[in-house]
């Protein structure tokens, strides 16, 4: 057996402990802590044990090592309950141990395949235009090493070899990704640390503040050629047609489909929503952001998009997955939409706080009586916030008394637009009109080019739906008090460079310029496949053209078929096994007499008798038995080949454990 400092040169050590730290540390966050400290220690080990600075770690203190780190890593899972932290730590984990055990070439290969894995780990997580970079540095060095292992080059040597193999796979890598059916993921583990949406199943008037505040990106939302749009861009993301005294809730089937729970198919299928009239008016794309939730936001009217479920009576989308990487869905606008057959729900009329808010009561029930229509009553309403002094503000406290809505319409006066639509709502209800609130995203920026519209989620907004005139009827109380709000955002015309200062001009050149980036590369790479990879071939190549490109993929891969059944074959033909033989031999001494191995440049008749020499006498008899039936073999041609392998095995076999006798 090789000593396992001669297994890897250190040239191929050095390229093979760069490719694990540059898939280890970008998933270090996602490791359990103890694991994540402890994982470099066995690589710098092999460094030092390559330089003859420590000694080789025996058979027993490596298995204890791994029972442990099995131990604490089950530990970790046990508490969190989590199976993706705990493959996630098991690969990692396992990968790093594998520094302690390069007994031969093998260990080194099973090494770098775990390496691979752990940068197809990576690619989970992160899809960004960081991956650029990452991907083909993890590959160059995965061929540095292996050209590092089978040649005495030197680095630029190995790097024009490298190179080269990498070139000469560049085409075969672009047709696979271009033509290479793409499927969903297989899991749908929750990811990450919060939502991107901002948005729940449930919420309050005081939820929104925090998420106001952010500008973490949403979306970004690319329109057809002209499609045409509303003044106002309101995207829809969760309806709130429950209210319990302090929250606003959604449906208890829109709730289960969200939370993964089977819906109740009835209530998407037969309850009646709204109807698309007038015929298509365009169409548009979203590529959403990852997050924790299957939001998403959408413009009254769409429609036609096969990976979402639809909620009908609600008219809101979601996702039938949840988004964990960027993923991108396509929507058709409908020029018309008819509520009419939309009717409201009995749970949209309750309030359920009985004696509660007594002055907001009194106020509904005095501007009802006083209009003479439900529309007039809301126009009444929104007067009464119009010019009762009322201002917008994300700098409240939370209010949790049981008249908060009273402290609000009569006392405070302040707040954001989730504090404006929850009383809106509640004074609808308090006049017989049915009401819900809707929670989504208004505006957005768009870019200088004008290809797209980015969405943050200090878009997020909150606001009214109203069943009166026989349809649903948006109200957005906030507007009343300050429009700038609902025009947040909606900067469809970028600002004039020549109003900024030079660092100015310079950050919005550069934001700009990398937001265009990243949408691109999400647009044309992260999100190539699914939805748009069937139909694109389809619709770039068509009659003779299409089938000679399907003819030309099929003999492609039969060209690669036959190319590796042909290297197999050789690689078959080519292996000695006398030499393979011997190499079981030497590795059946190792295992049953721990510390006897051979060493480099010592001959097999010498490895052989040293053994036997310190072994028990039953062994020594068998070994030395061993040397001269190879002997008689390789060098007298006494027995034929086939014989020969039978009785080396079966000598091999009949080497017993026991410890090495201590000779003087």
């Amino acid at each position: 057996m090789k000593d396992d400092r001669t297994v890897i040169s250190r040239k191929a050590l050095i390229t093979l402990t760069l490719s694990f730290l540059l898939v280890y540390i970008p998933l270090a966050g996602r490791i359990d802590l103890i694991i994540a400290l402890l994982a470099p220690f066995p690589c710098i080990w092999r460094f030092l044990r390559s330089f003859r600075m420590v000694a080789p770690l025996h058979r027993w203190a490596r298995l204890a090592i791994t029972l442990t780190a099995i131990a604490v890593i089950g530990g970790y899972f046990a508490a969190s309950r989590s199976s993706l932290n705990l493959f996630i730590d098991l690969l990692a984990g396992g990968t790093a141990l594998k520094f302690l055990e390069y007994n031969s070439s093998r260990d080194v290969f099973y090494h770098q395949l775990g390496i691979f894995f752990l940068a197809g780990l990576v690619l989970v997580f992160n899809t960004g235009i960081v991956m650029v970079l990452f991907l083909p540095a993890v590959v160059f060095l995965y061929l540095l090493t292996a050209v590092f292992l089978e040649s005495s080059l030197g680095l630029r040597g190995a790097v024009k070899v490298g190179g080269t193999i990498a070139l000469e796979a560049l085409p075969l890598a672009i047709a696979i990704f271009i033509f290479m059916p793409r499927i969903a993921p297989f899991w749908n583990a929750q990811v990450g640390d919060t939502s991107k949406s901002g948005f729940t199943t449930e919420v309050s008037a005081d939820d929104l503040g925090r998420i106001i505040q952010s500008d973490r990106m949403v979306m970004r939302v690319a329109f057809d050629r002209g499609t045409e749009l509303p003044e106002s861009l309101y995207f829809r993301t969760a309806v709130y047609p429950v209210f319990d005294g302090r929250s606003w809730k959604m449906s208890r089937p829109a709730a289960d489909f969200v939370h993964g729970i089977t819906i109740r198919m009835p209530f998407m299928v037969n309850t009646p929503g709204p109807r698309l009239t007038g015929g298509k008016r365009g169409g548009y794309s979203i590529i959403m952001e990852p997050g924790m939730d299957n939001f998403l936001p959408t413009l009254l009217g769409s429609a036609e998009c096969p990976s979402c479920a639809y909620l009908r009576h609600e008219d809101i989308w979601l996702s039938k997955r949840r988004v964990l990487q960027k993923e991108s869905y396509r929507f058709s606008i409908f020029a018309g939409i008819d509520r009419s057959a939309e009717k409201p729900q009995y749970f949209e009329t309750r309030l359920r706080d009985a004696g509660n808010n007594p002055r907001t009561r009194e106020l509904a029930r005095r501007i009802r009586a006083e209009a003479a229509s439900p529309a007039d009553a809301v126009s009444r309403f929104l007067g009464f916030l119009k010019s009762g002094g009322f201002v917008y503000t994300l700098d409240t406290e939370p209010d949790r008394s049981s008249s908060n809505i009273d402290n609000f319409l009569f006392s405070q006066k302040a707040g954001y637009c989730s504090h404006y639509a929850s009383a809106t709502a509640y004074v609808l209800r308090a006049m017989g009109i049915p009401s819900r609130l809707v929670g989504g995203f208004v505006g957005g920026t768009m870019s200088q080019d004008g290809d797209y519209l980015t969405v943050r989620e200090n878009n997020a907004h909150v606001w009214v739906e109203a069943w009166y005139d026989n349809s649903w009827q948006e109200i957005d109380p906030t507007a009343i008090i300050n429009s700038s709000v609902t025009e947040r955002g909606a900067d469809l015309v970028a600002a004039d460079p020549a109003a900024m200062g030079l660092t100015m001009r310079a950050y919005t050149w550069m934001k700009s310029l990398m937001d265009d980036i990243s949408y691109k590369w999400a647009s044309l790479v992260v999100n190539y496949g699914l939805d748009e990879q069937p139909a694109d071939p389809r619709s770039r190549y068509s009659g003779y053209l299409e089938k000679l490109v399907k003819a030309g993929i099929i003999i492609i891969g039969f060209i690669l078929l036959t190319m590796l059944a042909v290297l197999l074959i050789s690689s078959r033909k080519k292996g000695d096994p006398v030499a393979a033989e011997i190499s079981r031999f030497e590795q059946r001494i190792a295992s049953a007499f721990p510390g006897m191995e051979r060493e480099t440049g010592e001959t097999v008749r010498d490895f052989a008798e040293r053994a036997a020499e310190k072994s028990t006498d039953e062994n020594a008899s068998v070994i030395r038995k061993y040397w001269n039936v190879l002997y008689d073999f390789l060098y007298r041609g006494t027995l034929a080949k086939d014989e020969a392998l039978r009785t080396l095995k079966g000598l091999r076999m009949s080497i017993r454990r026991g410890a090495p006798k201590t000779r003087s």
